[in-house]
């Protein structure tokens, strides 16, 4: 194995901007290594002496007062060149914001292996129109993204989220909001790239709102909360009494409606659903800020038939509101009709149980329906 004078050995420009500066601890047990079995693995070098591989090790041997060091020389092209340089690097990426920055470079590569394949093609589709180029240009920049995000450990979707995060922090002039961005996307990829796409204003918010990186995506969704909120339109004043009819086609914005702005401190809400919407309504009074007190049925049989066309009335409050139901009625133990067992029984085959709860208590069993 050749060896090659420390002195004349170059540093490769793209180690220091993706993997930045070495874990001191790290570094001292690789030395403390080299230092006791005083062997350094052979390191990688390019035509001009620029380091491939072994940065650190050319670090510790100058330490261990080393002036000369094993190496190879690769001859290869200059893509090939800098695709080894990340490949045999890889091993010491730790963040996802590594990754990315040591992806961007893969991209290039990818980037150039589909324009040859665009030409190729087009000398094969002499005539064609610009609408199939366009196609394999989209389909082309999709298989660079599976193609990137496979050498990093990542889907190509999660790899065009992730890079979106690293565009939009080159071109960021707010030094805090960069490294804001980098811990985000270290911890959470889809929060991050969502903060992408917001203004300078929103992502100052959010960074002035999270004390803790684990829940930046938590916050970016209050703050979109409270943004949709202002430009709801609702009416003048605090009320004592909130009615609102949940009964027709239910919409996901209902639960973001700020109701807490137009409630009295002590509010009574009532909210007209139906069996289907009910799970839907329960969420709403919830997420409105209210508490689940009782509720009146307007179709008292409905429970001989399953069905979606009784009227539920789910009455919630806030505060201490003086409530329409009766608050003295004794506790009786109810008991399931029999009417509904033989539904029941009729619809559903194989052994019932009823599980007999009464002050609260366990009171046992009973089986019924069960084949002889």
């Amino acid at each position: 194995m050749s060896k090659i004078e420390i002195s004349l050995l170059q540093e490769n420009p793209l180690n220091q901007f993706i993997y930045g500066e070495d874990d001191s601890e790290q570094f001292n047990e690789l030395v403390e290594k080299i230092k006791t079995s005083g062997w350094i693995k052979p390191i990688i070098v390019n035509r001009n002496y620029k380091i491939l591989s072994g940065h650190r090790r050319v670090r510790a041997a100058k330490i261990l007062g080393r002036t000369e060091i094993e190496y190879e020389m690769y001859n290869g092209d200059d893509d090939r060149e800098l695709e080894l340089f990340l490949n045999e690097n890889f091993y010491r990426v730790h963040t996802t914001f590594q990754k990315v920055k040591m992806a961007q470079y893969y991209q290039e590569i990818e980037e150039r292996k589909a324009e040859e394949r665009r030409k190729f093609t087009g000398l094969q589709n002499l005539g064609q129109s610009s609408v199939r180029e366009t196609v394999l240009s989209l389909e082309d920049k999709g298989r660079t993204y599976d193609i990137v995000g496979g050498k990093i450990g990542m889907s190509g979707k999660s790899y065009g989220k992730s890079r979106k995060v690293l565009d939009k922090m080159n071109k960021e002039g707010n030094e805090a909001a960069k490294f804001f961005f980098e811990d985000a996307l270290n911890e959470n990829i889809d929060a991050a790239s969502k903060l992408a796409e917001k203004s300078p204003e929103f992502v100052q918010e959010v960074m002035e709102r999270t004390e803790d990186i684990k829940k930046v995506g938590s916050v970016i969704r209050e703050l979109e909360k409270e943004e949709s909120q202002k430009n709801v339109y609702l009416p003048s004043g605090k009320h004592r009494v909130i009615i609102a009819d949940l009964s027709a086609k239910f919409s996901s914005d209902i639960i973001q409606l700020p109701i807490s702005r137009i409630s009295e401190d002590d509010c009574v809400l009532f909210l007209w659903t139906s069996p289907v919407k009910l799970e839907d309504a329960m969420k709403v009074g919830n997420s409105w800020g209210f508490t689940y007190q009782s509720c009146m049925v307007n179709n008292r049989d409905f429970c001989q038939d399953a069905t979606s066309d009784a009227d539920i009335l789910l009455i919630f409050s806030t505060g201490k509101p003086e409530m329409i139901l009766e608050t003295d009625v004794p506790i009786k133990k109810h008991e399931i009709p029999a009417s509904l067992k033989e539904k029941i029984s009729e619809k559903y085959s194989g052994t019932k149980v009823e599980l007999q709860f009464y002050d609260g208590k366990f009171q046992g069993w009973e089986y019924w329906g069960a084949e002889a």
